[in-house]
Order: structure tokens, then sequence, then C-alpha cells
């Protein structure tokens, strides 16, 4: 068996290697048999260690009757559909090349009240906007996902994104309709003449309304909104009091809002990155004050995983002002921030007064409700070489910090020190008007490592975006990983004259685009940082609007990024056009898994005549063949 995996450890390529222990002979096929439970045969667990090379989310519910072979054959069948693999190999010439959209069996549209509006300022008669309406559960194929009702503002679990959904594919929508459990409309002008009460019946309802007040291991009844006595909400002796009874002593007037909600979910993993340990909910909010329009707080509310997609009130913490950007560590329920300099007047002792408060980056516990406050002091602070623009955690020890001058700086969190600081300055022309290279986001390639590197995000008003691919020369997978030594360098880079949605699943980047029309796409790369190579991924023909460069492929001659497909998503949106050639869509929310691909449809689905087909909802793509 040891000379066996010693053997296999050489194999980067995984046809080869399926083809080698699956298809050559009885005694290997026996040896690697993922279904073989002896402890003493290490030939079968192989699987699940290239499952997690894979970057391939853990298993969860949806996988249950999956062993890990299995596994990963079935989320590479959903990974080739995405990319029009099978289409491809069946073209010929230049047609192979080309970009493959999906049938539109594959593509649903999920209806909502029109009372469901996601705005970039509107908002409802008190000024709350919702930021982030809906959240897959599962970074897997499951279909569960987290719901702000629009009726009631309250946050609900669901067990299906494709419960009542309508398909755009008439033959399977009539299949639908003949099954019993469908109790959804029949078609998309239905959604325009039928008031559709909600998302469906929830699994668990965590907040009835998100205006409700939540305490300490509590939610208080659903007719104690925040609207309530200030210190009633907060509680007596709070930073967040200090020092207002001179500016509002009337206690009437001290009325609190919740002006801005997001929700989104959390994979905790182990520190191998193999096993669920569980799922987390996170929903943050601002809390203003009603009188004066500012921002008291940002509240971080999280709810653990019991099991069986239940979920219970973890955490409250409430941090002073309004950060400017945040991440949550959820391995070491730490959560980092950074503040302007409006934070300098907050009374009391609730944050360190420094300076140089746009340079701070705070690390704040999470502490249990048994366990500690909900209102923590920082545990420490180091100061960025420039002024914050964005947070990363990768794991326990280490954080990306973006900075407005575009640097990223890697710093070790024990020592508080800088490892090294990366420049990405010079990413955009300067001009006199206008000379923006901040880092607006960072995403981590594979989970809790920085082994397989990561991607900067800049945007710019006057020339659209570009996201840079950060990884190391020698892109080496067998070693153990130094941080401190490693030389980080852009490998690649691709540049939008829009402002693209994105989302980084590990190996594959998803990029929701649009064009001059508002015609929306979705642009699938798929990112070199796997050892065992996925030779699938063909040549496709780039489209017009897409500026790929490649600057150092690896040492094999491999792109370090590969554009693998674009997909019409067959929905329009508004487009604003300003005199200096800027476009910008409406708010859009983009969010996917393994196996679903979920976008917000504000004004219902919107043909590419304008013409509007239905009302507001999700458009759903379903990447399973049934």
């Amino acid at each position: 068996d040891n000379t066996l995996l010693r053997i296999l450890s050489y194999t980067d390529d995984l046809r080869s290697l399926i083809y080698l222990t699956r298809c050559t002979s009885k005694f290997l096929r026996t040896r690697f048999d993922p279904q073989n439970r002896e402890h003493s045969n290490p030939c079968s667990k192989i699987w699940q260690g290239i499952f997690a090379d894979l970057h391939m989310i853990p298993l969860d519910e949806a996988d249950k009757s999956l062993d890990y072979f299995s596994a990963i054959g079935y989320r590479l069948s959903l990974y080739h559909r995405l990319i029009a693999h099978d289409k491809r190999t069946k073209s010929k010439g230049n047609a192979a090349r080309r970009c493959f959209s999906l049938p539109l069996r594959h593509h649903y549209f999920k209806p909502l009240p029109d009372s469901w509006q996601l705005r970039e300022n509107d908002g409802d008669s008190d000024g709350s906007t919702v930021d982030q309406p809906f959240a897959l559960l599962s970074g897997g194929t499951g279909k569960d996902f987290v719901f702000i009702d629009p009726e009631s503002l309250g946050i609900e679990v669901h067990a299906n994104i494709l419960d009542n959904a309508i398909c755009l594919d008439k033959s399977t929508q009539k299949r639908l309709l003949a099954e019993p459990s469908y109790s959804g409309l029949g078609s998309l002008e239905e959604t325009m003449e039928t008031l559709y009460a909600s998302a469906g019946v929830p699994s668990q309802v965590l907040l009835d309304t998100y205006h409700q007040s939540l305490k300490r291991n509590q939610l208080i009844s659903p007719s104690r909104l925040v609207y309530d006595d200030w210190e009633d909400y907060f509680g007596k002796g709070t930073p967040f009091s200090t020092g207002r009874e001179d500016v509002h002593p009337d206690n009437s007037a001290r009325e609190l809002v919740i002006c801005s909600v997001l929700i989104s979910t959390f994979d905790s993993m182990d520190d191998d990155g193999i096993l669920l340990e569980g799922r987390k909910i996170l929903m943050i909010r601002i809390v203003r004050d009603e009188q004066e329009k500012e921002k008291v707080c940002m509240e971080l509310v999280i709810w653990g995983d019991l099991g069986e997609n239940e979920f219970v009130l973890r955490n409250i913490v409430r941090v002073p002002g309004e950060w400017l950007c945040a991440d949550f560590c959820t391995n070491t329920n730490q959560l980092y921030a950074s503040f302007d300099e409006d934070c300098s007047r907050i009374p009391g002792d609730a944050l360190p007064q420094i300076e140089d408060v746009r340079r701070a980056v705070f690390q704040f516990p999470l502490s249990s409700f048994e366990d500690g406050s909900i209102f923590p002091q920082p545990e420490f602070f180091f100061l960025a070489g420039n002024d914050v623009s964005s947070i990363q955690t990768v794991d326990r020890n280490c954080i990306l910090v973006g900075t407005k001058v575009g640097t990223i700086e890697i710093w070790d969190c024990r020592g508080q020190s800088a490892c090294c600081t990366l420049h990405a300055e010079d990413s955009f022309p300067r001009d006199q008007e206008l000379s923006h290279n901040s880092i607006g986001n960072l995403y981590l390639i594979g989970e809790s490592s920085l082994q397989y590197g990561f991607l900067s995000v800049q945007e710019n008003g006057l020339h659209g975006t570009i996201v840079s691919l950060w990884q190391t020369p020698t892109l080496n997978l067998n070693i153990d990983f130094d941080v401190a030594n490693a030389d980080f360098q852009i490998m690649a880079k691709i540049k939008y004259e829009c402002y693209p949605e994105i989302f980084c699943g590990g190996r594959d980047l998803m990029m929701l685009v649009y064009d001059k029309f508002g015609c929306l796409y979705l642009d699938i790369y798929h990112i070199l940082g796997s050892r065992f190579a996925l030779h699938e991924n063909d040549d496709v023909h780039i489209p017009k609007d897409v500026d790929l460069t490649n600057l150092h492929p690896n040492e094999n001659g491999e792109k370090r990024i590969q554009f693998a497909n674009r997909i019409n998503i067959r929905h329009r949106i508004d487009v604003e056009h300003f005199e200096v050639g800027l476009s910008l869509p409406q708010k859009l929310v983009l969010d996917a898994n393994d196996r679903f691909v979920v976008i917000s449809a504000n004004d219902g689905l919107v043909g590419s005549d304008g013409a509007r087909k239905s009302s507001t909802g999700l458009i759903v793509i379903d990447l399973d063949d049934y």
C-alpha cells in the first residue's frame, strides 16, 4: 500500500489516477474501492484527500448517499456543465472554441412579492434598506437558503431554493406542474397577475422581523421593536449611551432604527479543510439614532448549526460607529474591522483613541452569551502602511489588508507584524481628475490558505474594473507553505469596462457582467491552483469586452487563469449612461455553490426586447440534469 500511494503521489492528472486505480486490475480496484471501510486499508482513503485538493466544499446533508469518489464525479459533472465541456468536445473546429449558454431547462425563476425590491439608495418608510436579501446555505450542492421575507422583514431558513420556481423551459415546466408536490404558478405571465405571498414555507424562522430587538440570549417578543426606548435596547452602562443624556434629554426622542441589513452564510471546516464542522448564518445590521440620523453601532448576529439545518442564536456583538470594512473568521470567532475618523468622536472607551484611525485594523473577540459581553473591547489593533480599504481573513493567524493606494499587506496576527507589502498601485492610469487604485475586495483561492494565491479587485470610475491574480512563481503544492517568505506576484489580470458582481468558489471564478444594453452574462474562469490538473479546460474564444492577460505562466507553460465560458442569463437590467461614459447598473446580488447560481431580478425577468415578463424574483440556475 505504501508503494502504491508513493507512486500515485507523482500523478498530477486526475483522469490518469482514476484510470490506474479503477480500470486496470481487480486487485487495484479492490484496494482503492471507496466503499472499502477497512481501517487497515489506507488506499481507500485517498479519495478524501483528492476531494479536498480539488477545493471542493466538504460533504453535507445533500451528499449523504455519496462516498468521496462518487462526490468527486458528481461535482465535476456539474462543473463540466457550467463550462459546456460536453458540448465543446462534440463540436469541431472553431465551433469548439465558442461559448455555450445553458439550455432553458437549467433556468428557473422564483417569483417574490412586488414589495420585495432591492435598490441602491431607496428604502421603506423608515429608511431601512436590505443590502443582501438572500444567501445559499451550503457551499456544496445543497438547496437550502436564508432569506429576508419582504412582507415581515423577518429572516427565514428555507429548505429548497427551487420550491415554487418556474422553469423557463415549457416542457420541463409542464412536467413540474404534473407533480403533486408542486404548488407554484404555471407560467411567468401568471406572476404578474397573481399576488405571490412569500418565498414558500420556511423550515425555521430566525427573526419575526429584522426590526426585532435582540438581547443577550433571547429575542424580545415581536411586539418589542427597535423603536422602543434606547436604554431598553442597549441596556444601562453601555458605550452607546454614555454622553448622550445631553444630546437627548427627553427619552422619547431617543429612538433607534435599523437602517441596513445584510445576511451571509459560512461553512466551518476543520484545519485541513476536509470535514464540515457546522454552518453559521451571519447578519449584520446598522443601528441608527433616529433623531440625529447618526450611525450608532454595527450589530453582528450569528446563528450556529445544531444539525439537520436547525440553527440557534450564538452571538450578538455590537461595535460602535460604522466600520468601513470588516471580515469575520469562522474558525476563531474573531472580527477584524477598520473605521474612519468619525469613530474618534465616540464617547467613552469603546475604541482606543488613536490619531490615524483610518490605518487601524481592530480585532474583536466574539464571545458567547455565557462567556462574555456583547460590547467587546478590541483585543489589539495594528496600523497598516496606508488607509485601509478591505480586509480578508486567511487562517487563525493571518489576514490580508488592502489599502486605498493600491497596496496589499499580509499581516501575522500572532506577532502583530506585516510579513510583506504587495504593490498594485499602477493598475489604472493616473490623471488629474481622478487617481483611484483602491483595493476594493480580496478573495482567497481555496480555503484558509494563501498557498494557492488570492484575487484582488480594483474599481475606477473612469476606467472600469481590474481583477488581479496573485500567486508565487513556483506553484508547488506538495510542500509546506511559508507565508513570510512567499514571493507573491501578479500572474494574470482581467479587465472589464463595467463593474461586475464577483463570486469566487475556490478553483472557479464567476463574474456577473453586463453590456451597454444591460444584457446580463455570467463569465466563468478556471484558476490554476490544484495538484490534480483538469485538462478539460479548452482554449475558448474570449469575448471582445474582456481583456485577459496571463503575465507569467507556471513552470509547465500552463496559463494561471483560463476563460472557460460565458453564459447568457437571458435577462436585462437598466443601465444608466453618464457624460463620462460610465454605465452603472441597479443593485445586483449574486450567490452560488457547486450546483446553483442565484441572481436577483428586482424588476422581474426582462427579455432582450426590454419588455418585462414576470414579477420581482430570483433567477436560479440549476446545473443538475435530471
